[in-house]
């Protein structure tokens, strides 16, 4: 289904009135990315063998937030911890600092962003988009040969 670029502003501009995301604290971003290393490598035990720890005692305490002995609070991953992890695993410096979002979350965070530009970014945005659609239609519709 086509629609129009008026259309397309229109929805953006519900959408972008209705933008209210929760953004994740470091300790609960840096737990995100460590249970999706512990899925990929399949266990607590060989994340631990892949980070060289002799005992993954830590990395259970990181994920279940254990309580530290001396100040009562969740354990969680220093950065020194994270860029290490990072290293370890092959993973790209930062990585275990940038949040892990759902689809429906990525889409509501892309909104929250364009609530900081001007409508006319948003209509050049708006812009781009239809061509997308219009170009897209095409190829499904057999009739992508340009004129």
């Amino acid at each position: 289904m086509h629609m129009s670029s008026a259309a397309l502003m229109e929805n953006i501009s519900v959408l972008l009135s209705n933008a209210n995301m929760k953004y994740p604290t470091i300790e609960e971003t840096r737990l995100s990315r460590l249970l999706i290393l512990k899925e990929e490598f399949g266990s607590v035990a060989a994340l631990a063998e892949v980070l060289g720890m002799s005992n993954p005692s830590q990395l259970s305490q990181w994920i279940n937030r254990s309580p530290d002995s001396k100040t009562g609070k969740p354990r969680s991953i220093n950065s020194a911890s994270a860029r290490d992890i990072e290293k370890k695993t092959g993973k790209p410096s930062g990585w275990m600092d940038q949040p892990v979002y759902s689809d429906n979350e990525k889409l509501t965070h892309a909104i929250d962003i364009l609530t900081g530009l001007p409508k006319n970014e948003i209509e050049k945005i708006a812009g781009i988009i239809d061509i997308y659609h219009q170009s897209e239609e095409k190829i499904i519709n057999g009739n992508g040969n340009s004129k």
